[in-house]
């Protein structure tokens, strides 16, 4: 897969990656709950990057972070289009999201997710995440990326 910030002619197909997982986990997508994806460059700039990843010549994945402090990003829109799921694709996405991160001086990554997604919390702890927080819909995850 080759991963690289997105353009802003490839801002229309990764909102429909980012909005298509949002539908196929809760059935529906609700307009509006999603403002950063309506102007993907425009929000994602000076400490925040989206990037995409193209396999087989498609957009097959996305993955952000925001840089919250110096030392610690937080990794959001992680989305793989199901028909590339499995084969190894997110966390591809995953492990170039903490590498950029570390490039840029953080020391931590932190995420979270609907703590009724056993299978997104199944990956992100065989990728070394770790809960540090529960709350009634969310668990949160950290990891450790540099010394």
């Amino acid at each position: 897969m080759n991963i690289s910030l997105i353009t802003e002619g490839q801002t229309e197909a990764a909102k429909n990656v980012v909005l298509q997982g949002f539908k196929e986990r809760f059935g529906v997508i609700i307009d509006g709950l999603n403002p950063d994806l309506d102007d993907i460059t425009g929000y994602y700039k000076e400490d925040k990057f989206f990037y995409v990843g193209h396999y087989k010549g498609e957009l097959a994945a996305t993955g952000a972070f925001i840089l919250e402090t110096p030392e610690e990003a937080r990794v959001v829109r992680m989305s793989v289009v199901s028909s590339y799921r499995g084969l190894g694709l997110g966390r591809k996405m995953l492990q170039f999201l903490e590498q950029e991160a570390q490039r840029r001086g953080a020391i931590h990554t932190v995420l979270e997710t609907n703590k009724e997604w056993s299978d997104a919390i199944s990956f992100y702890r065989n990728n070394g995440y770790q809960p540090y927080k529960r709350e009634a819909e969310r668990i949160h995850f950290r990891k450790k990326i540099s010394t």
